[in-house]
């Protein structure tokens, strides 16, 4: 599963994706809406809407999108479709307009200000990774949050917090052999020596680890 912040223009963008991908089939337009509001993990499109609606302006609702969840939903809409039909790729999805993460040059400070910006703007984690030719650093910072929303990650909550991060880093760095090196607290940190391979687990995990507890901030009561 693939998290997507549900802005306006990722869920544009990825109904685009979803049209091309269904085009053989001859998907009507209102049933690829309903199917990808399922793959998000909502019954319906009417309860995304409200889910969207339900959060600030500037807060995107962070969900999960499960391609196999499209494909039952289009199966039951009756769709003649293989149950396991790979219609999304993974690094398609993570190119969304409104990204959680990227992939930035060793170098490259012009990107990785760009990037900060952007970040201090959406008022989210500023995560980045480096990859190199076997081996990546995935580096996370909370500076580009508001302080004002970033009790998550101070005090008691984020030592609780950071002991989550860490255990999640040792389910993904047991998949594969490395030394890689967790360093850090929840407010700032690193992981060096991952394995190019891991890096989008990971990513999307801290992402979502870190941004989570702000979703709702300032949603009404």
């Amino acid at each position: 599963m693939t998290p997507i912040l549900l802005s306006e223009d990722n869920l544009d963008a990825l109904k685009a994706i979803a049209k091309r991908a269904c085009l053989a089939q001859a998907v009507r337009s209102a049933h690829i809406t309903e199917a990808l509001a399922y793959g998000l993990g909502f019954a319906t499109q009417a309860a995304l809407l409200a889910k969207t609606r339900s959060v600030p302006e500037f807060r995107s609702f962070l969900a999960e999108f499960d391609q196999g969840r499209f494909v039952i939903r289009l199966l039951q809409l009756g769709y003649a479709l293989n149950e396991n039909a790979a219609l999304f790729d993974d690094d398609g999805l993570r190119n969304l307009p409104d990204r959680t993460w990227i992939d930035i040059e060793a170098n490259d400070t012009g990107k990785q200000n760009f990037w900060f910006h952007q970040c201090q703007l959406r008022d989210i984690p500023f995560i980045y990774v480096v990859r190199r030719r076997k081996y990546a650093e995935l580096q996370w910072d909370c500076i580009s949050v508001d302080p004002a929303h970033e009790a998550h990650v101070q005090g008691d909550r984020g030592t609780d917090l950071v002991r989550g991060m860490f255990a999640t880093f040792q389910a993904v760095a047991r998949k594969l052999p490395s030394k890689a090196l967790f360093e850090g607290k929840s407010m700032i940190g690193s992981v060096k020596g991952l394995p190019i391979e891991l890096v989008p687990e990971l990513a999307d995990a801290f992402f979502a680890v870190l941004y989570k507890p702000m979703q709702d901030y300032g949603a009404p009561a």
